[in-house]
């Protein structure tokens, strides 16, 4: 087996994830400790990325893309219903987006505003189907998430395409310059990666966290909507729920 320091960044992210995820549902099983897996998490994140170049971009970009795309994989499918999470499993999810700030914060020159948001929003999906169980929130939750993907895919999207440049060598002047259309030259290249990094990016990963949370909001006053008829009927009248999900008094004749 190579040593681990042989490893693209690439390979260490999925190899990583992969572990955490697989020893997650081991710890699940087993019912061991929270603190275990916490243990191993930090332990395998430290052996993976010890050696990462802090100041590499690429680096950078490359560890927040695969760790967004496996969320597409493993939290999207579980969080829509095709597999159902239990209150069991929800320390160990939190546990492993902690893991992931972990990932995050090794490269500390990059955003903080970007790593808190990452951080934020993938807390935010990650819980809001474990307090909200009704067909009505789940559908409102669907809403959001989806919102939340599409607005990640299209922010990293540019990053991504920035990542992907070919150089060519001449022979003659001993000369490396790049040859994609996109950009002309590093000073460009870089001066888009800040743009995408410093700005559109925390910028619509704060726009999602704003929708989720406002259709968390909405979603929670629908449930406390029916709470409050079920537990206190009115005897002079019926209480109704409107498709919005606000209550209306309707007067028996």
């Amino acid at each position: 087996m190579r040593n681990c320091t042989t490893f693209s960044v690439l390979d260490k992210s999925c190899i990583s994830l992969e572990l955490v995820k697989n020893f997650a549902m081991l710890c699940h099983i087993l019912g061991l400790p929270l603190q275990v897996f916490e243990i191993f998490t930090n332990s395998v994140t430290i052996l993976m990325f010890r050696n990462l170049d802090l100041n590499s971009s690429v680096h950078t970009e490359a560890l927040s893309a695969t760790y967004m795309i496996s969320q597409l994989f493993y939290f999207i499918p579980r969080l829509l219903g095709s597999i159902g999470p239990t209150p069991d499993s929800e320390p160990h999810d939190l546990c492993l987006i902690r893991t992931a700030a972990y990932m995050l914060n090794i490269y500390k020159n990059a955003n903080s505003l970007l790593i808190t948001c990452d951080i934020a929003i993938q807390t935010c999906v990650v819980t809001v189907p474990l307090d909200f169980k009704g067909d009505f929130t789940v559908f409102r939750t669907k809403i959001a998430i989806a919102v939340l993907v599409l607005t990640s895919l299209l922010c990293h999207f540019p990053v991504l395409v920035t990542q992907g440049f070919t150089t060519a060598t001449d022979d003659k002047t001993n000369t490396t310059r790049q040859t994609t259309w996109l950009c002309q030259n590093r000073n460009e290249k870089r001066l888009l990666n800040n743009t995408v990094s410093n700005i559109v990016y925390p910028v619509a990963e704060l726009t999602s966290v704003i929708t989720l949370s406002n259709e968390l909001r909405e979603s929670a006053t629908y449930r406390d909507s029916v709470l409050t008829a079920k537990l206190q009927p009115h005897q002079n009248g019926v209480q109704g729920i409107k498709g919005d999900g606000k209550l209306s008094s309707q007067q028996n004749p």
